[in-house]
């Protein structure tokens, strides 16, 4: 009997086995097909492999050194186009201008690199941002009516209240030597991502207003770490206790604006509305993201996670990217002071104190403030690098792509090309920016917000609001500093970051504060 089941026993595990090995066998046939597959677009191209297993991960830590690595790479092949081995997978990088141009046109890569965007998939899952296929048409077909020229002027009354509430902010700043503003213009602009995408304001203050900028902050670093440890497979590492802690506490206090404004919503013509609108401090407007969002729900067009996941990804978006730019272009007038009184000048042949009063046909007059935001953003773009992969096997400039290859544009680089841009392409010029200049660049020579139907949907709100902000800001200031221009190191949180923040030397233009009406 034992002896039975003993052979019993050993048939069992002789199967077992077999069924092991046969699983590995197809498991490594799938891997060195796909590897294979991949091998075969390295051999058409240099390719930078680094170290097994590893690639060149290693040479972008810290994140400091990841955009000036993937640069000396074109400097090294001498090539616009190379693959590079990251960890377990290669990547096409590439600042060549008709194989970006063919990419961003292409309907064969209309989804985002699964590496580069998978930790902020797991921040805001499935929002506009990471989504695919018809997901992302889907989503981006309903919220393109909420980015409307129409919608967006009419906002220019909150960029303007946002403008005066950093102003008053700053000035008390003046008198205190250099000081770090970076953290002052993310609270003002939160504020007004709040507004424009709730129609919540909090000027006001805010204990859980204060904790969101501080939540968010934490959150894009976690997502930038996130995306460098998911190129060895390891972005489950930044799922911290905190991570999650912050993740539950952003979505439940977005949850609950929601659930204020749908109160709201409801009581507009009753009796209770003012005083339902008051308790929570939220506007009427009809044009604001929320309302669209949450009629779309009632119309079933939306799903209650699609409501919460794309308001995040609004406000996030847009307080990140867009504070990051007007810090960039305060930084650049405090380091060309020639360039701040040019732009001063060009206000007050427009303004006068005794008027103040801007609209949107004002904006269209400031073309030196035009070509000083165009020309930070060439230099400091808020998105230095966008990913791409191909969802089907298609060939582009004459590259063979398989299906599930993985494209990097290293924007911060195309910005610097000399053969574009003229031999001092690292240098600020606005100049870069005159009209004559403009009509001899190619199209995809300068992408700040990307292109094509994958572009970034919110690039003519940043347009707008930096120019409202930025005519506060310089009618009533003078930024100086002694941080040199040529000392600035950048860094890719996924949005630009500078390893050390200029601090600025603020000092009033008027006794009185000017407020642009």
């Amino acid at each position: 009997m034992q002896l039975k089941e003993i052979l019993l026993s050993y048939r069992g595990c002789k199967v077992l086995f077999y069924l092991c090995v046969i699983l590995c066998s197809i498991l490594i046939y799938v891997k060195y097909f796909k590897w294979n597959r991949y091998h075969i677009i390295t051999t058409q191209l240099p390719t930078a492999r680094g170290l097994p297993f590893l690639g060149i991960a290693y040479q972008l830590i810290p994140m400091k050194k990841f955009l000036y690595v993937l640069e000396s790479y074109f400097i090294k092949f001498k090539s616009w186009t190379y693959c590079a081995w990251i960890g377990p997978q290669p990547f096409l990088v590439t600042v060549d201008l008709k194989m970006i141009r063919e990419i961003l046109a292409s309907n064969s890569f209309m989804d985002k690199s699964t590496t580069m965007y998978s930790a902020i998939d797991n921040a805001i899952p499935k929002g506009l941002i990471s989504s695919s296929g018809e997901k992302w048409k889907h989503n981006r077909k309903l919220m393109n009516s909420t980015f409307t020229h129409k919608t967006i002027t009419q906002f220019i009354p909150i960029f303007k209240d946002g403008t005066h509430v950093l102003v008053e902010r700053l000035n008390d700043c003046v008198g205190h030597g250099e000081c770090e503003v970076f953290e002052i213009i993310k609270r003002t602009f939160l504020d007004m991502a709040m507004q424009t995408t709730m129609g919540v304001g909090l000027y006001k203050g805010n204990d859980n207003h204060s904790e969101m900028v501080f939540g968010f902050n934490y959150m894009l670093e976690q997502v930038a770490n996130g995306a460098m440890f998911s190129t060895l497979k390891l972005g489950f590492l930044i799922h911290t206790p905190r991570y999650f802690r912050t993740k539950r506490f952003i979505r439940d206090y977005i949850e609950t604006l929601i659930e204020d404004k749908r109160r709201a919503n409801a009581s507009i013509g009753s009796k209770s509305a003012k005083t339902t609108s008051d308790e929570f401090n939220i506007r009427k407007d009809t044009d604001i993201f929320i309302n669209r969002a949450l009629k779309f729900q009632d119309q079933g067009l939306f799903q209650q996670d699609d409501v919460i996941n794309e308001t995040k990804t609004i406000i996030a978006g847009s307080f990140d990217t867009v504070s990051t730019q007007i810090y960039s272009i305060l930084i650049m007038l405090a380091t060309h002071p020639n360039v701040q009184e040019r732009l001063f000048e060009e206000t007050e042949q427009i303004f006068s104190p005794e008027n103040t009063c801007i609209e949107y046909e004002h904006l269209k007059q400031f073309s030196y403030m035009d070509m000083i935001i165009k020309e930070t953003l060439r230099l400091m773009p808020s998105i230095p690098l966008i990913g791409r992969k191909a969802v089907k096997d298609v060939t582009v400039n004459g590259i063979d792509f398989p299906q599930g290859m993985q494209v990097m544009i290293p924007i911060f680089t195309l910005h610097r090309r000399q053969d574009l841009w003229g031999p001092s392409a690292d240098s600020f010029n606005p100049d870069n920016f005159l009209p004559e200049n403009n009509s001899k660049r190619h199209p995809c020579a300068y992408i700040p917000f990307s292109k094509g139907s994958r572009n970034c949907i919110g690039w003519h709100y940043a347009e707008m609001v930096l120019r409202v902000m930025l005519l506060g800001l310089i009618r009533n200031f003078k930024f100086t500093t002694t941080f040199r221009y040529e000392d600035l190191i950048f860094s890719d949180h996924i949005s630009l970051r500078y390893v050390e923040e200029p601090k600025l030397h603020i000092c009033r233009r008027n006794k009185i504060l000017e407020r642009i009406n």
